[in-house]
């Protein structure tokens, strides 16, 4: 059984945070990000969908990618501070947001 159009948007809006939590502790090649995406979200985005993020986050100077054989991706140190402060500003109002979905409003 796919994702609702619903759960989709939620899990999609998700994806570029997904990225740059995944590329903090190593680097990955595009092919790899989408597995483990897949994997997190038990659902396969679009090829295409990862590519835009990547290029996107590139282009904000918050992920690097080499220019080898197989192109890596790597977290900058400015995704590295933004996600922590990410992290620091919206632990509290995501645990609220996810629990509150998850076992419903109390």
């Amino acid at each position: 059984m796919g994702l609702s159009e619903i759960e989709w948007g939620f899990f999609k809006g998700s994806i570029r945070l997904l990225i740059l939590s995944l590329l903090e502790s190593s680097s990955m090649h595009g092919y790899q990000i989408l597995k483990r995406v897949e994997e997190f979200i038990g659902s396969r985005p679009k090829l295409s969908t990862v590519y835009t993020i990547l290029a996107e986050l590139e282009r904000k100077g918050l992920v690097k990618s080499n220019t080898g054989l197989k192109k890596y991706y790597s977290l900058t140190d400015k995704g590295r501070k933004l996600l922590q402060e990410i992290r620091r500003r919206n632990e509290e109002r995501m645990k609220r947001i996810i629990s509150a979905i998850l076992e419903g409003y109390k």
